[in-house]
């Protein structure tokens, strides 16, 4: 039996436990459909529908710091549609270079870098003293539990990875309490 015919004679057994059954259509030259239906009873759940939430950080400036490119890419990409200035580092001593000289509003520390973890850099920067030591930190990770993990973290808030624009917002929000009234007074941005 071909490695084609054992895939569709698995593939056929998936949906008979629920009474149901898989096929295909298919045209030469036009591709194949392959379609299933199963006898299942009504979810009884409730589904939570969030607003979205409209973010608007002009002139909220942010030092965002991740090892992977990609990540800081597509959170200046976020942050940026929404009005922030970014500062971007890949490693801790860049970061450390950049706190010391620019001052911002916000910190972004992803936790698990090879040089310095996010947790190391953000007491670095709140020892150095400078523009930003008293500046609140997020940190950005995919762990679920920071004070399990890293007891007195320092942390303000807590960004999930994979990144959700909504989530973000909403946390960002929540560390920079003053941050609609300074941002309506001007306040936030000015060196």
């Amino acid at each position: 039996m071909g490695a084609r015919a054992l895939a569709w004679r698995s593939a056929r057994a998936l949906p008979k436990p629920w009474g149901g059954q898989i096929g295909v259509r298919s045209a030469p030259g036009e591709g194949a459909t392959f379609f299933f239906d199963i006898s299942a009873p009504m979810a009884n759940t409730t589904v939570e529908v969030r607003e979205p939430v409209p973010a608007d950080f002009s002139g909220l400036r942010i030092l965002v710091v991740d090892d992977t490119a990609p990540n800081r890419d597509l959170m200046r990409s976020i942050l940026e549609s929404v009005g922030a200035e970014i500062f971007d580092a890949g490693n801790g001593p860049e970061a450390l270079r950049i706190a010391r000289l620019q001052p911002v509003d916000l910190l972004i520390l992803d936790i698990r870098m090879p040089d310095m973890s996010g947790v190391d850099l953000l007491r670095e920067i709140r020892v150095q003293g400078g523009p930003n030591c008293q500046v609140p930190a997020i940190a950005f990770t995919a762990d679920d539990d920071l004070e399990t993990l890293y007891p007195g973290h320092g942390f303000s808030g807590h960004a999930r990875k994979p990144i959700v624009p909504r989530d973000l917002f909403e946390t960002i929000e929540s560390v920079v309490p003053t941050l609609e009234s300074a941002l309506r007074q001007g306040m936030l941005g000015a060196a």
